[in-house]
C-alpha cells in the first residue's frame, strides 16, 4: 500500500506487472491463449489493435456495431480500419467491459525494439475505472470503483 492508497483509503482490486519499452509501460494479458502485449498509451482515445488479431477477437465482439473507416496512417497513405465493442478484456480479476477497439496495422509497433507491441490501451481503458500507472513500481494498478 502507497501513500496515496492510504490517505484517500483506496482499496486495490488488482495490480498488473509491467515492462517498459522506451517510455511505454507495456501489459502483458492473455486471449484465447495466447499472451498479447500492449503499450499503455493516456493520449489514445480508443483501444487499438494490430489488425492481425482481428479473427481472434471475434468471439469477444459485437458484430453488429461493427464499423468499417478509411483513415490516413502513420506512413500518411490511406487505411481501411475496423473499429467494434471488445465485449470483455480481463486483467486478472478485473473484467472491462464494451471497450471501443479499433483494429489497424500497427506493424511499426510490432517490428521495434525487443518487446514486441500487439496493441494500444488508452482512454478507453483508464476511463473504465479508478487506475494507477506506477512507473516506480512498474505496475499498473485497479482501484475499486466506487463512483458507480
Amino acid at each position: 500500500m502507497n501513500d496515496l492508497e492510504n490517505r484517500n483509503q483506496l482499496e486495490v482490486v488488482e495490480r498488473i506487472p509491467l515492462k517498459m519499452r522506451e517510455h511505454l509501460p507495456l501489459v502483458t494479458i492473455e486471449l484465447e491463449g495466447k499472451p498479447l502485449t500492449f503499450a499503455l498509451d493516456s493520449g489514445t482515445e480508443c483501444n487499438l489493435v494490430d489488425e492481425s488479431y482481428f479473427k481472434d477477437f471475434r468471439s469477444r465482439m459485437n458484430l453488429r456495431k461493427l464499423k468499417v473507416n478509411r483513415l490516413v496512417s502513420v506512413d500518411n497513405l490511406p487505411e481501411t480500419v475496423k473499429k467494434v465493442p471488445i465485449s470483455q478484456i480481463e486483467f486478472g480479476v478485473v473484467i472491462l467491459k464494451n471497450m471501443d477497439t479499433l483494429f489497424c496495422d500497427l506493424s511499426h509497433l510490432k517490428q521495434k525494439g525487443k518487446h514486441k507491441i500487439d496493441g494500444l490501451l488508452g482512454y478507453e481503458l483508464l476511463k473504465s475505472q479508478p487506475t494507477l500507472i506506477s512507473y516506480s513500481r512498474s505496475e499498473l494498478v485497479f482501484y475499486k470503483n466506487s463512483f458507480h
